[in-house]
């Protein structure tokens, strides 16, 4: 499935479809830009009065999250399970099970890393989405730190998370998650 959150502003240039391949699971953000050629030819061609067009093949792989305004440039192959941070510029091939951003996008790490970040982080994030939220019943997925762990299996199946299979969510680990007081947490974020 390809998820595009705002079709109105992001750009996947299909002049020369046929030479862009994008697998399953991609998520594409605002502002994106895909390209599958390069215009600039002309500016050789105006000078030497040769048509010396280059073409590649770009190729977007499975279970790739494209950030914000980032710009994904002919012939970049992006691997596998891979997230590119906002603002980022791709050209070359870019390793799967990795995350890179910045202008040329750099590996800043593994996807096994930023799993590890996250999981570190997530109760500090909590607090920080706590700070706005006045009762339990909103706090989204970190619900799963407060509510009974049936209770969060409700909720999780009632909502649509574009990019996450439903069989994924059936069977989610929650079960090492601590479980806080809201209130306490509450109390301690105000």
């Amino acid at each position: 499935m390809l998820y595009i959150y705002d079709s109105c502003h992001a750009r996947i240039d299909i002049k020369h479809a046929r030479f862009l391949s994008i697998g399953d699971n991609v998520l594409i953000t605002q502002g994106v830009v895909i390209l599958e050629h390069d215009y600039s030819y002309a500016v050789v061609a105006n000078v030497y009065s040769e048509l010396l067009k280059k073409q590649k093949k770009t190729i977007i792989g499975n279970n790739v999250f494209l950030g914000m305004n980032s710009v994904v440039l002919m012939g970049a192959e992006i691997g596998d399970n891979t997230v590119i941070g906002a603002g980022s510029i791709v050209s070359g091939k870019l390793e799967g099970n990795s995350v890179y951003a910045g202008n040329p996008a750099k590996k800043i790490c593994s996807l096994e890393e930023y799993y590890h970040r996250l999981k570190d982080g997530f109760t500090k994030s909590a607090g920080v989405f706590a700070e706005k939220a006045d009762s339990m019943e909103k706090m989204s997925v970190y619900r799963v730190l407060f509510e009974d762990r049936d209770s969060f299996r409700q909720y999780i199946e009632k909502q649509n998370f574009n990019g996450i299979s439903k069989d994924v969510l059936n069977n989610l680990n929650i079960d090492e998650y601590p479980q806080l007081s809201w209130d306490d947490f509450k109390n301690k974020t105000d």
